[in-house]
């Protein structure tokens, strides 16, 4: 089985308020390419798909464009995995569409029964279990004490996020030859 893991694509991307749109439809041109030929089985994007939370029309068709090409290759499943520059809303909402071409979308952490994912073949053979773990925004692990020094504070949100990945390890229940990928 092979895997392919990226991250950060910032799709939308503007420098000095010029358009990278050329330059981004390249490199997604190459990694569907990339998935082609060398038949990835996987293809996990871990972070900051958009360059902002409400991505222009033109980045929102870049992607759709290449989860769709992705999708029509053998690759057995897609994972977008949202990031601290993504809108878990705007990930989300068009995932019960981009399930039927085979694609697992977790855009924030309020979909925490769906951070644990199993890629199965197309005869329902266990693939691989992947724990999509998105950007853990601390007002999704705790809510901050009144009074909290700053050094308080970052302890107290370092237990919440180990304990966070502590719970899905403890729920996933892997089977013994089949990978467990553990994003985050």
């Amino acid at each position: 089985m092979k895997v392919l893991h990226t991250s950060d694509l910032h799709i939308g991307h503007r420098l000095l308020e010029q358009s990278r749109y050329e330059e981004q439809r390249r490199l997604l041109d190459y990694l569907v390419a990339l998935v082609i030929q060398e038949e990835i089985d996987i293809l996990i994007v871990a972070g900051d798909i958009f360059d902002t939370a409400a991505p222009s029309n033109g980045a929102l068709k870049l992607y759709y464009d290449f989860l769709y090409r992705i999708a029509a290759s053998s690759c057995a499943a897609i994972v977008i995995i949202g990031g601290n520059h993504d809108s878990s809303s705007t990930l989300n909402a068009p995932k019960e569409l981009l399930r039927h071409f085979r694609v697992h979308v977790v855009g924030g952490l309020s979909q925490a029964a769906e951070e644990l994912f199993w890629v199965r073949s197309e005869d329902n053979e266990p693939l691989a279990l992947i724990a999509c773990v998105p950007f853990l925004r601390e007002r999704d692990l705790r809510i901050p004490k009144p009074g909290e020094s700053f050094a308080e504070r970052d302890t107290a949100l370092a237990q919440a996020t180990a304990d966070h990945y502590a719970r899905i390890a403890e729920t996933a229940a892997p089977l013994d030859g089949v990978p467990f990928i553990f994003t985050g």
